[in-house]
Formats: structure tokens, C-alpha cells, sequence
């Protein structure tokens, strides 16, 4: 077994939530609340729905006996889909903290060092 097989699900998948993160902070110190603000729960409903399809525009496929088979996506495209995947996973927690009332919290300005 490698030692990669050996890792457990909370050490695989807990750099996609860091990577998402570091991405959702680097976009509130540039943009701020404002824009989620004025869009409302719609308007970031909306911005998910723009997010599922500009990943569904890059994945091409066709169905080979029965199955459908992904084309290989290129690394621009495949840099997009992650792009977009990653939106994705912060506009629903934007959305969550935005009906929880806690999106006009004040961020500090310093990197986050995953404490609070």
C-alpha cells in the first residue's frame, strides 16, 4: 500500500477546502461585501448557476457503448473547470453565511492563519 493510499479522507480533502478558502479571502480583502449584498440571495444563486455552466462548456464527451466518455480536457480547460468547481464551493458557503448573517462580518487584513 503507498503511502498516499494510506492517507485518510479529512488529510485528502482538506486542501481543497484550504485552497477554496485562501481563494474566497484573497476575492472579500479585493471586492469586499458589498456586491454579495446588493446581488442578495438571488444574485448569488445566480452566480452558482453561472458557475455549474461555464464548467459544464468545458467537458466534451460522446456516449461509447452505453457510457459517456470525457475527452481529455486540455490544461486550459481543465484550469477552468477547476476555476469554476472552486466558485462553486464558495458561493454556496458565501450563501450559507449570507442567510446566516454573518457575510458583513469584518475581515482582518493580515493573511489567515486558520485561527480565529
Amino acid at each position: 500500500m503507498s503511502t498516499d493510499e494510506k492517507r485518510s479522507f479529512e488529510t485528502r480533502l482538506r486542501g481543497y477546502y484550504s485552497e477554496a478558502f485562501a481563494i474566497l479571502c484573497e476575492r472579500q480583502r479585493r471586492y469586499g461585501p458589498a456586491n454579495i449584498l446588493a446581488a442578495g440571495t438571488w444574485g448569488v444563486i445566480e452566480q452558482l448557476s453561472n458557475k455549474v455552466e461555464r464548467a459544464r462548456a468545458q467537458i466534451r464527451g460522446e456516449v461509447v457503448d452505453g457510457r459517456i466518455v470525457i475527452d481529455h480536457l486540455g490544461d486550459q480547460r481543465e484550469a477552468i473547470l477547476r476555476d469554476s468547481l472552486l466558485d462553486l464551493a464558495n458561493y454556496a458557503i458565501i450563501l450559507l453565511a449570507l442567510r446566516d448573517g454573518e457575510w458583513t462580518a469584518e475581515m482582518r487584513m493580515e493573511d489567515h492563519d486558520g485561527r480565529d
